[in-house]
């Protein structure tokens, strides 16, 4: 394997994880394809397309290292609820389908899964290790586990399960941008839930690590866990993270809302790759305060 693959293709470019992972391609001057799923689905219903274009890119570098990053996922998990066929369409089909062409075209595959796979049991702070039984409750997590099964089966791509954190980048998404919303907004509090259980890794170290993880894969199916050393609720990361601005974070219970779909109380893995709360923490301060600037603009 070479250290820079010539070109990375990013599915999902437009969501969460995909616009940051293209902020830092771009940043690092790697080669990259941006891929997104627009609102009519033509990336999964028109799969040809997707099957020319990476069989095309692996003839203009027969001997080259490729790799597709696959962050597609509907992630609305009341959306998932109640439109199985569709969830079951994007998030385990597709990665199906992507997994048989990359395995034909020898382009290496990472495919992102997700950290809500163990709501069966009871525990609320205890970080989960890969081999554990998973016991998905919703839609949503047990399309994730679903997807994972697939590759497992045809024994192709690297599957990630994480949460992770960082600056919206114009997406709207996540918990730094759910709070640079308030304070722009000047509300007076928001709420945490201090019964949900999570260890995210910042996105700046998890783009650290996967350049070293594709730099160093092969193409058989591999499942890696991500995560922070201590687990830590809700509200104790709205709260660490936005001290320095004047946001009372209220403490409530998951058992105090109605909620349409299960959810998974303890969103906790034990990652194969050691990163620090504490340095999550402080990065996520950071990535706050850019987020403030980058919305107000």
């Amino acid at each position: 394997m070479i250290d820079k693959p010539p070109l990375i293709i990013v599915f999902g470019a437009n969501g969460f994880l995909g616009r940051n992972l293209c902020y830092y391609l771009k940043k690092e001057n790697i080669q990259f394809e941006a891929i997104t799923r627009n609102a009519s689905s033509k990336l999964i219903t028109d799969f040809k397309n997707w099957r020319a274009l990476l069989a095309n890119k692996r003839k203009e570098n027969p001997k080259s290292n490729i790799c597709s990053i696959n962050c597609i996922a509907i992630t609305d998990q009341l959306f998932c609820e109640k439109n199985v066929e569709l969830v079951n369409e994007i998030n385990v089909q597709f990665p199906k389908k992507l997994s048989e062409v990359c395995k034909e075209n020898d382009i290496l595959l990472f495919h992102i899964s997700t950290d809500s796979l163990f709501g069966g049991y009871k525990n609320e702070n205890v970080l989960w290790n890969k081999d554990q039984t998973v016991k998905p409750l919703s839609v949503y997590s047990k399309s994730k586990y679903e997807s994972e099964e697939v590759l497992r089966k045809i024994n192709y791509g690297t599957c990630i399960r994480l949460s992770f954190v960082g600056e919206g980048r114009g997406s709207n998404r996540g918990l730094i941008s759910f709070l640079a919303k308030a304070i722009i907004d000047r509300k007076n509090n928001v709420e945490g839930f201090t019964d949900i259980y999570f260890n995210p890794v910042h996105l700046v170290d998890f783009w650290k690590s996967l350049k070293n993880v594709i730099s160093t894969s092969n193409f058989e199916f591999n499942l890696l866990q991500y995560g922070v050393d201590e687990a830590l609720t809700k509200f104790e990361f709205l709260k660490e993270v936005s001290l320095d601005y004047n946001l009372k974070i209220t403490p409530i219970k998951l058992k105090d809302r109605v909620s349409e779909f299960p959810i998974t109380h303890c969103q906790t893995l034990k990652s194969d790759i050691t990163f620090l709360k504490s340095e999550m923490i402080e990065k996520s301060i950071l990535s706050l305060r850019n987020e403030i600037k980058y919305l107000k603009n």
